[in-house]
């Protein structure tokens, strides 16, 4: 029998802490607030917004959505990330990504003041993650995907983990974060032959998918008794939000003792928990 490894747990475990530190702060004359900000409308990226402000609200907190059309330019969107990093009644900026290709990356994410990158994006949190020394925020995907094997009682260490999928969101900081945490880890990607990726995934104990290509994982790429976690989120074939695993072709197969996180309801709603929690974090740090 398969189990399903549900995010709302998880997520309400991470909240309840969060509701003492709010209340804390507000004493203190401090309202924990978060800027989003989103170029475009990417379907992910709007459901994503959605999701943080529906959490702000339940906990409590201030947000406001700053949204761009495709075509802005690179000076605007920095000009206006600049604005929120000198803002003190913002505390964290969600940026959301990726980016127009006429943007560079590099440059927009690393705009982000450290003190603010909540979504740790910038090469000051990202350092933080290999060096070990905690500077800025562990990107809050990749520290979900940690909560809930936590939550449910799967340890790493010693564990085979392989990953398929090496962005710097989700892919590379996961990567890190696991092997702090003693697991044997394998990245996989776009390059790896077919074949390769397949051995890695059938032999691996966890398994964390994080491509974005819908549905496009199958039984062929699974073993029994492995935990599954889906960070994808994408259009399904019947029209409804869906994860990069073919949840009901693997249902239908021969593979058991899954234990998997569903999309919806899964990786997602641990994030925006993960987020509220590193947003109490920034603002409990006095300003500069």
């Amino acid at each position: 029998m398969n189990k399903i490894l549900y995010g709302k747990e998880v997520s309400e475990s991470i909240e309840s802490e969060l509701d003492d530190k709010a209340k804390i702060l507000k004493e203190k004359g401090v309202n924990p607030k978060l800027a989003i900000v989103r170029v475009g409308e990417n379907p992910g990226d709007m459901f994503y917004e959605k999701a943080a402000c529906k959490k702000a609200e339940k906990l409590g907190i201030g947000h406001v959505n700053i949204a761009f059309d495709k075509d802005i330019t690179q000076d605007e969107l920095i000009k206006t990330i600049n604005e929120l990093n000198e803002d003190k009644n913002i505390h964290g900026i969600l940026l959301l990504r990726p980016f127009p290709k006429h943007m560079d990356d590099d440059e927009v994410r690393n705009a982000v003041a450290p003190k603010k990158d909540i979504d740790g994006i910038t090469d000051t949190s990202l350092t933080g993650l290999i060096t070990g020394k905690h500077k800025g925020f562990v990107p809050c995907t990749p520290k979900a995907c940690l909560e809930i094997l936590k939550y449910y009682g799967y340890s790493l260490e010693g564990k085979n983990v392989t990953i398929i999928g090496r962005s710097l969101v989700i892919g590379k900081p996961l990567s890190l974060l696991m092997t702090t945490h003693n697991a044997n880890v394998t990245v996989c990607h776009s390059k790896t032959k077919k074949e390769d990726m397949i051995k890695h995934c059938t032999g691996a104990d966890i398994l964390v998918l994080a491509t974005g290509k819908t549905e496009s994982f199958t039984h062929d790429y699974l073993g029994d008794g492995q935990v599954i976690i889906d960070v994808g989120t994408g259009v399904g074939k019947n029209g409804k939000m869906a994860g990069d695993l073919d949840i009901n072709e693997v249902y239908e197969s021969k593979i058991n003792e899954l234990a998997i996180t569903p999309v919806p309801k899964g990786v997602g709603s641990v994030t925006t928990a993960v987020l509220m929690s590193n947003l109490i974090l920034a603002a409990e740090k006095k300003p500069d």
